[in-house]
């Protein structure tokens, strides 16, 4: 089990880890079924086509800020090729009252509708 701190994410060296502020991301992850850059879903883009994961480390936590995600998926995957919805180990949320959830297997079933 994942370990929560103060509503942040335990993270670990064989994970990476993607932050992300909007819903409508999450959104395209289910419908597209593939972690994309803004410019690649149509979004307003910042950094270009590129997708940024940062590897996780023994005993460091991420911080995950109100309302927004946070993305968590194999380092070998991410190390190789793209990530897919079915790749992803866990998607946090911190909700507005602060309570942090793993919503993946929502956004799984969302992804199948």
């Amino acid at each position: 089990m994942i370990g929560f701190k103060s509503g942040e994410v335990e993270t670990f060296p064989n994970r990476v880890y993607r932050s992300l502020i909007s819903k409508a991301a999450i959104d395209d992850i289910a419908t597209s079924g593939l972690v994309r850059s803004k410019l690649s879903a149509g979004l307003d883009p910042k950094y270009g086509d590129n997708v940024y994961w940062g590897r996780g480390e023994d005993e460091k936590y991420h911080n995950v800020q109100v309302g927004g995600y946070l993305l968590e998926a194999p380092y070998s995957v991410a190390n190789d090729r793209e990530v897919t919805i079915d790749d992803l180990t866990a998607i946090y949320h911190k909700t507005e009252d602060g309570e942090l959830r793993d919503i993946l297997e929502e956004t799984l079933s969302e992804s199948l509708k």
